[in-house]
């Protein structure tokens, strides 16, 4: 088993969390080789962030990982080159862009979960922040890549307690989405 992901948004949205809370799961919950790379600009500079990991069940798979060239999911945050991204996506691909940022079409074979995912966020949680993890949330349900209860406990291990019940509420309304 071999899954890349690729993660991108802009400085402030997440993005370097989402990487780390997967790959902590997948490693040291469910016992997987991960391997990743992050790219990160300021939330005040605006510019893109970006995580590209892989996640496997043998280091070989797993060693000598640079980028994302053939992901298995995809999470578009914000749509910087959304169209260039979306050529690396084939037809089992699961894309998953947040329509907030994106009013215009999207072209893609593969499969597709365009929701509003930000704005979401803060109507149902008024924390538009927490909209990576109401994304996560329906990346487990969608995908089966992680367990729920192990997002729960990857959020109990990285995050601060005070920011549990936001982030916990947030990845239940994600999963709560349909598939």
């Amino acid at each position: 088993m071999r899954h890349e992901i690729l993660i991108v948004g802009r400085g402030g949205q997440g993005v370097l969390l989402l990487g780390r809370l997967i790959g902590l799961i997948a490693s040291k919950y469910m016992n997987y080789y991960t391997s990743g790379t992050e790219h990160y600009a300021s939330e005040t500079r605006g510019g893109e962030s970006r995580v590209d990991m892989v996640i496997a069940d043998s280091l070989e798979e797993a060693f000598n990982f640079v980028s994302a060239t053939n992901p298995h999911i995809m999470i578009l945050l914000y749509p910087y080159n959304l169209d260039s991204y979306l050529k690396l996506a084939q037809r089992e691909t699961f894309v998953f862009l947040d329509k907030t940022f994106h009013q215009g079409e999207v072209r893609t074979e593969a499969k597709l979960y365009a929701h509003e995912y930000t704005r979401l966020a803060e109507r149902l949680l008024n924390n538009p922040r927490v909209a990576n993890m109401l994304l996560l949330g329906h990346v487990v349900k969608v995908t089966n890549l992680l367990p729920l209860d192990y997002v729960k406990m990857g959020i109990a291990e990285l995050l601060d307690k005070r920011y549990h019940e936001a982030n916990f509420k947030a990845l239940e309304a994600g999963f709560n989405l349909p598939a």
